[in-house]
């Protein structure tokens, strides 16, 4: 069994699913696929379902689209499932079939004999409003089972065809006919679909596609059960209306609070607190013992950081004052420690689980071997289920390039800001960013003239790679090199890890005066690597922006040849095809030859002259 079917079976095992078609025998009715003359049957397509669903019935059928066969099976929900009132739209389509008019006028003069019965026009006309829809209503139910029978039909007549090729009859044009009709079946309910949703941004042409179905359904997703605050299950309407007004109102009514507490912390921040607080003892930073790290803060956030039990205890009594003078309290469920190094806290238990493994910080993972590959392997999956739901749809290479740079790239950029980009991450990278392209393993063209610009040749496909290095470097030099703010607890470490590295490129001059390792660590490497590796040793500090280093690296580039052209021809070709004043450079390459071509005719005919004369 290969990796990827023992995932299917332990994701299957865990989510309690089964499969509908249960154990298979030897019948060949009961495979998904076989081959046209019948000699090989296979079952490589399953469609799994929750235990508690109830199968009644179940079969194989043959479908126009794929040699595949369709499960199709019918099953009980046991539970209440709520459904919302729906919404009705006029189908247009309808009223272009003449024995549709035909009956609505007929139906319309009965309507205007009644008009005595009513008091009044308006009130004759709001009834008749109700009537032309319920007259809609029921033409649309007799189409739509007429197109369910002709679809019975049809897919009736597709298998008996399919069996009799099994047979050995030679059907195959009956066959591809019935398959024709079946797929135009199937795109004229798709824009009936389209039709009755409500999602608005969906492009010309496209096919309901699974992106389509998922935003449909996150925007019908009812609320049918919300537990008040003794914990009771509410299903109603009414109930759950009243749970949702009794939290609210909890929420921001007034409520007593510790005066004493919150003077104190309306005067000075909790942060600053903790770093004031002489009964916490932090990590140092290098160079200065006074100065340690304590805690850091983003957005709802917080990190502490403590070297023994008592600075523990002192930490988390801050955070208690802190909870009586603001109403807040910390979120146990969401808070874990990490422990480096013998600790002993048998007298003085944590609130909060102790993690064993990796630590979880802003979404980035610390605290051990594997904690980059982890943090990149994380953001990878996000990618490539955006790219996945991006591949449904027909865009070109500008578009796929558009949305590499725009939704791909930022979902990576962000773990730059604590560690390198990895070897076989950037291959990943690579590799997942032209199968989006090409929709193949397949380059049909060559990587580097892909991320070439469209001046020199190329389709501008983002070298995220190339980006993802840059942003990370950048991000070191401007903590240390260009950062104003000396006494930050950021620049001192890095500075102590970084110096060597900047006075070996000549950005930094030597100060014995301040500490420095020797000992690079590995995710530090990559700097002097990435500096190295594109020649930026003359790129002065202030300039290293993340966009200006790839621009300048962009820059070096050399436009593509073109056959039977020198460069500098060449060159005004692919500025041609830029800026749309030819369809391809095929065809700009055959006018410039077509010109020469004349040239060298008009001068050959001009010496000619010259010579009988």
């Amino acid at each position: 069994m290969d990796d990827a079917a023992k995932l299917l079976a332990e994701m299957v095992g865990e989510a309690s699913l089964t499969d509908v078609i249960g154990s298979m025998g030897a019948d060949a009715r009961n495979f998904t696929w076989s081959r046209p003359d019948g000699s090989v049957h296979s079952r490589i397509d399953f469609v799994f379902t929750s235990k508690s669903v109830r199968i009644r019935q179940h079969s194989m059928v043959t479908v126009h689209f794929s040699d595949h066969r369709a499960i199709r099976f019918q099953g009980e929900l046991t539970g209440k499932f709520l459904t919302g009132p729906g919404t009705w739209k006029l189908n247009s389509s309808l009223l272009g079939r003449e024995d549709v008019q035909e009956e609505l006028r007929r139906t319309y003069n009965e309507w205007q004999d009644m008009k005595d019965t009513f008091q009044s026009i308006g009130e004759w006309w709001e009834w008749v409003k109700g009537r032309i829809q319920d007259f809609f209503k029921n033409v649309g139910r007799k189409a739509a089972r007429g197109r369910r029978k002709e679809l019975g039909r049809l897919q009736q007549q597709l298998q008996e065809l399919h069996d009799l090729q099994l047979w050995g009859w030679d059907v195959m044009n009956p066959l591809e006919a019935v398959k024709k009709e079946l797929s135009e079946h199937f795109h004229d309910e798709s824009r009936r679909i389209i039709f009755r949703s409500k999602v608005e941004n969906l492009g010309k042409g496209e096919k309901c596609n699974s992106f389509f179905f998922k935003k449909i359904h996150s925007a019908h997703t009812p609320l049918v059960q919300l537990r008040n605050r003794e914990g009771i299950l509410c299903d109603t309407k009414e109930d759950i209306r009243k749970a949702v007004t009794d939290f609210y109102g909890d929420l921001y009514s007034e409520k007593r609070s510790d005066g004493d507490q919150a003077e104190r912390f309306l005067e000075e921040l909790l942060s600053e607190y903790i770093r004031m607080n002489p009964n916490i003892r932090g990590i140092p930073t290098p160079g200065d013992a006074k100065k340690e790290v304590k805690c850091t803060l983003y957005m709802d956030d917080v990190t502490l950081f403590c070297t023994d039990g008592k600075s523990v205890q002192s930490q988390l009594e801050a955070c208690k004052d802190f909870g009586k003078a603001s109403g807040a309290k910390i979120n146990v469920d969401k808070s874990q420690a990490k422990l480096f190094g013998r600790w002993d806290l048998c007298n003085e238990p944590l609130p909060f689980p102790i993690e064993a493994g990796l630590v979880r910080i802003l979404g980035i993972r610390f605290g051990g071997p594997g904690a980059a590959a982890k943090s990149w392997n994380e953001r990878l999956a996000k990618v490539k289920q955006k790219l996945g739901f991006w591949s449904l749809r027909h865009l070109s290479i500008e578009g796929k390039a558009l949305v590499l740079r725009n939704d791909a790239r930022p979902v990576q950029q962000y773990v730059t800001q604590a560690w390198p980009l990895l070897a076989n991450v950037a291959r990943a990278v690579n590799s997942m960013v032209f199968h989006f392209v090409w929709h193949s393993k397949m380059d049909r063209v060559k990587r580097t003239v892909m991320h070439k610009e469209h001046r020199k040749g190329g389709k501008a496909v983002p070298d995220i790679p190339t980006i993802l290095r840059a942003f990370f470097v950048c991000g070191c030099i401007r903590i240390t090199l260009t950062n104003e703010n000396k006494d930050h607890s950021a620049y001192r470490v890095l500075c102590f890890f970084l110096l060597p590295v900047w006075r070996r490129l000549e950005w930094d001059k030597w100060e014995n005066a301040t500490m420095f390792n020797w000992d690079l660590p590995w995710y530090y490497k990559e700097i002097e690597k990435f500096v190295v590796e594109f020649g930026l040793n003359c790129v002065t500090p202030s300039q290293w922006k993340p966009w200006t280093i790839h621009r300048l690296i962009r820059s070096r580039d050399t436009t593509e040849p073109v056959s039977d052209l020198p460069p500098a021809t060449a060159t005004r070709v692919t500025r041609l095809v830029t800026n749309g004043e030819v369809v391809s450079r095929e065809a700009c390459r055959r006018m410039v030859l077509n010109l020469l071509r004349d040239y060298t005719d008009k001068d050959n005919k001009e010496r000619e002259k010259e010579k009988e004369l």
